[in-house]
């Protein structure tokens, strides 16, 4: 991670030098900020459980905020493509890969909590139509990596109403995997259903997501979603692991200024 840190740093410092005397032509972009409730049925052996999701699209200049406390930079901008550079302090936590050992089911309640971590990394967006968008990351921390590809279409209807629907698919690799769902030895040994330890390996995994957001006025808007993602029948032989099927849904409330 330092390394990474220190990469990031001198490619802020080399783009802020490159493009200080070119930002005239970044328009001032429209700003929300809001909150979510998510329900999640995730994959563990856990009941579901209700998450607050934040709702951001911020920007300062080439700084932004987005989606879940995702911090990034443009380092290279035109009107329907930016490329730009990622840290997320919270990977894992607001896509229900995290889990804490007392949410899980009467013999899984002694394993290590599953937190999240900080990745950093790269991110590409771009509008192939007025319609029709294209987003793709690749993330990297201390307990792995993560790439995903995204496409989506915004359907308009009448003045207030607009659907969403997405499309995604993510390869994860086995550090990445191990940190969730893989078992210690030590883990087998205080779990009474948990009968041998398991290592993660390199997944892949599918997703849908629908949205419908409703303009309640010129500033305020409401939010509902839902989804599904489909990780790889690997992941099922994890013996905290359920079902490779996540489940989730929730609505929220959102400001423009």
């Amino acid at each position: 991670m330092k390394k990474l840190s220190k990469c990031i740093m001198y490619i802020l410092l080399l783009s802020n030098f490159l493009f200080s005397k070119d930002d005239d032509y970044i328009e001032n972009p429209i700003q929300t900020a809001g909150i979510a409730l998510n329900y999640i049925r995730s994959i563990y052996n856990a009941e579901g459980e209700i998450r607050s999701l934040p709702l951001l699209n911020l920007r300062l200049n080439r700084f932004f905020l987005r989606g879940s406390l995702e911090l990034g930079y443009i380092f290279y901008e035109e009107p329907m493509f930016k490329f730009s550079l990622i840290v997320n302090p919270l990977y894992g936590y607001f896509d229900g890969w995290t889990i804490k050992s007392k949410k899980m089911k009467d013999g899984y309640r002694n394993i290590d909590n599953r937190k999240a971590f900080p990745v950093g990394g790269v991110s590409l967006d771009a509008f192939l139509t007025d319609e029709i968008f294209t987003n793709l990351t690749y993330q990297i921390g201390k307990n792995g990596s993560k790439a995903e590809i995204t496409f989506g279409t915004i359907f308009r209807i009448f003045d207030r109403f607009t659907i969403i629907p997405s499309i995604s698919g993510k390869i994860m690799d086995k550090k990445f995997t191990n940190h969730f769902i893989g078992i210690t030895e030590q883990e087998v040994i205080k779990n009474a259903k948990i009968k041998e330890s398991y290592k993660g390996r390199t997944s892949f995994s599918g997703a849908s997501n629908i949205s419908l957001e409703c303009a309640i006025n010129d500033n305020f808007a409401a939010t509902i979603f839902s989804g599904i993602e489909i990780v790889d029948d690997k992941i099922k032989k994890s013996p905290i692991v359920k079902i490779n099927t996540q489940l989730y849904g929730g609505l929220g409330l959102r400001v423009t200024f």
